[in-house]
């Protein structure tokens, strides 16, 4: 018997923690069969390569002038939901019909308007999954009064909202959305795929071979990801611990400023941009670091915030000891004194400390990583994740 296809409208696949849950939640769902719609964008053979389901691209980004004036216009007024949707529609009605589709599964709160929109036309119902950020009403809606009275009925319609963390679940209930409604999906992290290992260095890691005590930090190159506070504590650091080194993945409008940073604090030396890299390569970085660092925090009025980051779970999955900060849904994803420590992510003398402690002690540390892929292996694994999805989409639409 042929499972109901189900399709998944993706935001955007080029990389994070959201491409990273579609692609291992997709795989592992079992009761239906994925279909995934996704804008054409740069590096998605990465992604359409590895992945086990369809994925339909359609040219949805836009970057002529009047498009990119439009969606200036949409943010400003806070209806870039509706406008990103619009976007979408004219490719809809065939794909719906063409794979017979069964449910959506509205993979960002963006694309709401267009799930909703779907529902009352062909009465498919949907489902709209939340991470952290996006789901702060000013992050979506703006002062616009109109747009939060949408977005309720948006969110409201749809058979079930996936939080991946309570503090994302507490972001949902702000919205005065029907309790019953939520329900929290953890992370996950493909323990199979991210696993301790000994590293043996060759051409492509020379420059990590003599490192004894490598920092490192995945993530974009943003602010909120509290990369200067750890780039500040190396200065100190380095004066006990000459034998550190810091590795950076990750891309964003803050590479300039943490170059110049590290070189005003003649740290540069001591560090590594290694920009975007393979997931082959990713994993070598975790299985080679000392422990696993980031420092996310709140930006700004709009409350930039993390929800649950991936990063500190495939680092726990690879028996590494992680530091988080005290902020969003990090200490979720970061078990205080069990499997790394939580501090305050813009306190130097912290951040001193935490980092000391995983250099210095290292039956410490090792106890720490242990412990964390102990607790990815029974509580924190997609296998765990997409039962409870599993069961959901038998009530909603098998039923």
């Amino acid at each position: 018997m042929n499972k109901p296809n189900v399709l998944f409208l993706a935001n955007s696949l080029y990389g994070g923690g959201v491409q990273e849950f579609i692609f291992n939640i997709t795989k592992k769902i079992s009761v239906v069969q994925p279909i995934i719609l996704a804008p054409k964008e740069l590096y998605q053979e990465n992604f359409d390569r590895n992945t086990h389901v369809k994925v339909e691209r359609e040219t949805i980004n836009n970057y002529n002038l009047f498009d990119r004036l439009l969606y200036a216009l949409a943010n400003i007024t806070g209806f870039q939901s509706i406008y990103r949707s619009l976007q979408y529609k004219p490719f809809i009605k065939d794909l719906l019909k063409f794979y017979n589709i069964k449910m959506i599964h509205c993979s960002h709160i963006y694309l709401a308007p267009l799930a909703y929109f779907i529902f009352r036309k062909w009465g498919i119902p949907y489902i709209v999954y939340a991470y952290g950020k996006e789901f702060i009403i000013n992050n979506i809606c703006g002062s616009n009064p109109l747009m939060y009275r949408f977005m309720k009925i948006f969110l409201n319609n749809a058979s079930a909202i996936i939080s991946n963390c309570d503090f994302t679940s507490g972001l949902i209930k702000k919205w005065e959305i029907d309790s019953d409604k939520i329900l929290k999906i953890s992370n996950g992290v493909d323990h199979e795929y991210f696993h301790p290992k000994e590293i043996s260095y060759n051409s492509q890691f020379s420059l990590l071979a003599n490192k004894k005590n490598i920092i490192l930090t995945v993530g974009r190159l943003v602010e909120r990801k509290g990369h200067d506070t750890v780039i500040r504590a190396l200065a100190e650091i380095r004066q006990t611990n000459p034998d550190i080194f810091y590795v950076i993945i990750g891309e964003g409008p803050q590479e300039k400023y943490l170059k110049k940073l590290a070189n005003q604090l003649n740290v540069d030396d001591i560090i590594f941009f290694a920009g975007r890299v393979s997931n082959k390569k990713l994993l070598k970085y975790y299985q080679s670091c000392t422990f696993f660092i980031m420092l996310s925090r709140v930006i700004g009025k709009n409350h930039d915030v993390e929800g649950m980051p991936l990063v500190y779970l495939q680092a726990s999955a690879c028996a590494k000891p992680t530091i988080g900060a005290k902020s969003g849904g990090v200490d979720e994803a970061v078990i205080n004194n069990i499997t790394g420590y939580i501090i305050d992510p813009d306190n130097i003398r912290e951040c001193v400390s935490a980092m000391n402690k995983l250099i210095k002690d290292k039956n410490k540390a090792r106890k720490l990583g242990e412990k964390g892929r102990d607790w990815i292996e029974k509580k924190m694994n997609w296998e765990l994740g997409s039962k409870q999805l599993d069961e959901l989409i038998t009530k909603i639409i098998i039923n």
